[in-house]
């Protein structure tokens, strides 16, 4: 089965697209009907209006996923979720070490 992914929010700007650009990323990932947003930026208007230059509907979305935890990778997310009008629970995954405190041993 065919993948197609779009840069929804980078560093940098598609001109063709008209898309904004700002530091972070968020990946559109769609697998037949299947569609997963991979991380949410760190602004969420950035990623909102992307969206919508992209026509990515919110609401298809059927997976979301976090690959870190850094500010620019999750701090969209909230807008993101406030796009959604439907009830539709969205499974959100994470890796298990995501809420573990790190440190550094030898700093």
């Amino acid at each position: 089965m065919k993948a197609i992914l779009t840069s929804v929010y980078d560093r940098q700007t598609n001109p063709l697209y008209c898309r904004l650009f700002s530091r972070g990323l968020s990946i559109h990932i769609k697998i037949g009907s299947q569609q997963i947003l991979m991380d949410f930026g760190m602004i969420g208007s950035v990623l909102v209006r992307n969206m919508k230059k992209l026509e990515i509907d919110p609401n298809k979305i059927t997976k979301a996923l976090l690959s870190h935890g850094h500010a620019d990778h999750i701090w969209g997310l909230k807008s993101f979720l406030n796009l959604r009008n439907n009830s539709r629970k969205l499974p959100l995954y994470l890796h298990d070490v995501y809420f573990k405190r790190k440190t550094c041993k030898n700093c």
